[in-house]
């Protein structure tokens, strides 16, 4: 699968399978165009990066899923030039519409600068929110939990006036205040063009719960959206900057809690275990413990035992 900068090889499928097996979990791919019905046992529907729109049967193969109590990820891309209504027609159930624009960031605090010299205001590092419990613990971790959001679009949230529905909602990661939505930047960006445009706070991922009660039952589904498909990518690539988003540890534990969070996981992990090895030297100290515990025990059980025969051998 692929976006417009960012690109999901066969590599990056492989790696986030093995994150999330890693996890525990069973990913299996379902080829919508061959099923009848989405799985009762899938927790969680992921739908990354859509390069062209669903069919009308692929999109009431989701929306049943989606009735029935199904938990979605979808990360996509608006398109000016493309018209996704039957995807739109799965988001309107939670009501949510990707916007158009592109972020650029005005705040310098969340962009990224390459090489600690190149401002990148089109590379976002969002704020995330505390309130949300995918990214709850991540201010209070000891680690680096920044997230880097390369060419990210913004989110319109509506009210669902639907009988017997309500959707709450709940902001994941957002923009600062002083961000842009860009409607034209094929052109290039100007600061004559920034300087019309108003700054304002714009979310990039959210959570939705859609809750609808009948006289039988209560169904409840999760669906958590981001407008940007390349963050957990194994490559982004511009004029500018070529990286691999993927080494990110807040970008990696952001899709792994958020899959925890669909999956109905009771304890998020917010800081995992790193691939790479570090070595523990023990002090004189310590060393001297371990020698004690190693040789001086035995050799004192053995003493008392030698002790013990005597003793008893003297009292024959």
């Amino acid at each position: 699968m692929a976006t417009g900068n960012g690109e999901y090889s066969s590599e990056t499928i492989s790696k986030l399978t093995s994150y999330l097996e890693e996890e525990v979990y069973e990913i299996e791919d379902l080829n919508l165009l061959t099923i009848t019905e989405i799985p009762a046992d899938c927790d969680v529907l992921a739908i990354f990066s859509p390069e062209e729109d669903l069919t009308e049967t692929q999109a009431d193969l989701i929306r049943n899923y989606a009735s029935n109590g199904g938990n979605l990820l979808i990360c996509a891309l608006a398109s000016k030039d493309k018209e996704f209504t039957n995807l739109q027609s799965i988001l309107n159930l939670y009501g949510v519409t990707i916007d158009t624009g592109l972020l650029y960031e005005g705040n310098s605090k969340n962009y990224l600068a390459y090489q600690n010299a190149l401002p990148l205001p089109y590379i976002l590092i969002p704020k995330y929110s505390t309130a949300n419990s995918i990214t709850a613990e991540f201010a209070s971790a000891n680690n680096n939990q920044m997230i880097i959001m390369p060419w990210s679009q913004s989110l319109t949230i509506t009210e669902v006036e639907e009988e017997n529905v309500t959707v709450t909602a709940s902001e994941i990661i957002t923009t600062s205040s002083s961000c842009y939505n860009l409607q034209d930047y094929e052109q290039g960006i100007s600061n004559s063009v920034l300087e019309g445009l108003e700054k304002s706070t714009y979310t990039i991922g959210a959570e939705f719960t859609r809750t609808t009660k009948n006289e039988e039952n209560t169904i409840e589904s999760k669906l958590v959206i981001y407008a940007n498909t390349t963050f957990f990518a194994d490559t982004y690539k511009d004029a500018n900057v070529q990286m691999s988003i993927m080494k990110n540890p807040g970008n990696v534990n952001l899709i792994l809690n958020t899959f925890a969070e669909l999956a109905e996981e009771e304890n998020l992990i917010t800081i995992r275990k790193a691939a790479n090895i570090t070595e523990f030297h023990n002090t004189e100290a310590e060393t001297r413990i371990v020698k004690l515990i190693i040789f001086g025990i035995p050799a004192l059980i053995i003493v008392i035992g030698i002790m013990v025969w005597n003793h008893r051998k003297k009292k024959r």
